[in-house]
């Protein structure tokens, strides 16, 4: 339990994290009041904290990819099919970060799944 000088109105629940990462230190600090009876200080940090992190990430994620200013054509009906495909592809990513294929050499459209699959990367980099 920690107290600032004046800021904090009661005593704090501060869990630390010490780590080192790409040879210097990289450490985290979560202020709660979340009780030390109610919680351990690793899975609050592990499944509270981390989470809250990926979940902002994510939210982060989706505000770039729909933003309505991606809608370029004039046509609406185009501009509500983009954004038709841009949900489905949240909603995908939202099931499964990373994707991974294997096709048989002999497939007769690996050319086209070929483009798709660069055009795809180029748009989430």
């Amino acid at each position: 339990m920690w107290r600032t000088r004046g800021s904090w109105s009661c005593a704090r629940r501060v869990v630390a994290k010490a780590e080192w990462t790409h040879g210097k230190a990289n450490p985290r600090f979560v202020v709660t009041s979340i009780a030390t009876h109610r919680v351990r200080a690793r899975h609050l940090y592990e499944r509270l904290y981390c989470q809250r992190g990926e979940m902002e990430n994510r939210i982060e994620e989706r505000q770039l990819d729909l933003f309505a200013d991606r809608t370029s054509t004039r046509a609406m009906r185009a501009n509500r099919r983009r954004l038709r495909f841009a949900s489905m592809a949240c909603a995908l990513l939202r099931a499964v970060r990373r994707v991974k294929t294997a096709m048989n050499a002999a497939h007769p459209f690996q050319r086209e799944f070929r483009i798709a699959c660069e055009r795809l990367s180029a748009a989430t980099a």
